[in-house]
C-alpha cells in the first residue's frame, strides 16, 4: 500500500484513540460525552470530574497522538513534508472526528500542541501568544479566543520566512510552503470545532442584552 494512504490512515486511527473518554470510563465510571459540554478533549475532562490531574493527563496523552503521528510518518517517508504535513491534519481531523465515538470527538487543541512542538515550534508560539493576548485584551472567554489564535497564528506564521519558520524543529522540514498550508488547515479544523461554543456565547450574550432591554 502506498505511503499516500498508509500515513493519513495510522495518523487517523492514532489521533481516534479517546483518551478522555476511556480515562473518565474506566476511572470515573463516566461517560463524557453525557458530561458538560459532551467534549471528549483535557477541558472538558477536568470540568467533568474538577480534578486538575485528570484533565492535565488527558491533555498529555492528547499530545502524545500527535507527536507519534509526525515522528511515524517522519520513519516511513523522512524528508516527504507533503506526507508529514497529512499525518498532521489527520491526526487532528481524528481526533475532532472520531469514528469509534460516532464523530464526536475533541476541539483539536491537544494533538496540534503535540504536533507543533515537534515541526514547528514557533508555530506554537505564536498560536499561544495569539491566545494570551485574544484572551486577556480582547476577551475573557476560552473559546472565542481559542477561534481568534486560530485566525490570527497562521497569518503570522505565513509571513515568516522559511528558515525563521523552522527554528527548533525536531524534524527536518523541506518544503516550508507546505508547512504553513497544513498550519493553516490545522487551525481550520480547531476553528470548525468552536463554531458551536461560539454560537452558544453569542445568543448567551444577545439573551442577556434582550433581558436587559426588557427590565428597562
Amino acid at each position: 500500500m502506498s505511503d499516500n494512504y498508509i500515513i493519513p490512515i495510522i495518523s487517523y486511527l492514532l489521533g481516534a484513540i479517546p483518551s478522555g473518554f476511556l480515562l473518565l470510563k474506566f476511572l470515573h465510571s463516566k461517560d463524557i460525552r453525557d458530561s458538560g459540554s459532551g467534549n471528549v478533549g483535557a477541558m472538558n475532562s477536568y470540568e467533568s470530574t474538577g480534578n486538575k490531574s485528570t484533565g492535565i493527563i488527558v491533555f498529555l496523552l492528547d499530545s502524545l497522538k500527535g507527536v507519534a503521528a509526525v515522528l511515524i510518518a517522519n520513519e516511513i517517508a523522512p524528508g516527504d513534508t507533503y506526507l508529514l504535513m497529512m499525518a498532521a491534519v489527520f491526526c487532528v481531523l481524528g481526533h475532532n472526528y472520531n469514528i469509534f465515538l460516532k464523530f464526536s470527538g475533541g476541539r483539536g487543541l491537544a494533538p496540534a500542541a503535540g504536533i507543533l512542538l515537534i515541526i514547528s515550534p514557533i508555530g506554537l508560539f505564536l498560536w499561544c501568544l495569539m491566545y494570551v493576548s485574544s484572551y486577556f485584551v480582547i476577551t475573557r472567554n476560552i473559546h472565542a479566543a481559542n477561534f481568534a489564535a486560530s485566525i490570527t497564528a497562521p497569518i503570522l506564521l505565513f509571513g515568516m520566512p522559511g528558515e525563521l519558520t523552522g527554528t527548533l524543529n525536531q524534524i527536518v522540514i523541506n518544503d516550508f510552503t507546505q508547512l504553513k498550508a497544513g498550519y493553516a488547515l490545522i487551525a481550520f479544523l480547531i476553528i470548525l470545532r468552536h463554531a458551536k461554543p461560539l454560537r452558544d456565547l453569542i445568543k448567551s450574550d444577545e439573551n442577556i442584552f434582550n433581558s436587559s432591554d426588557e427590565d428597562n
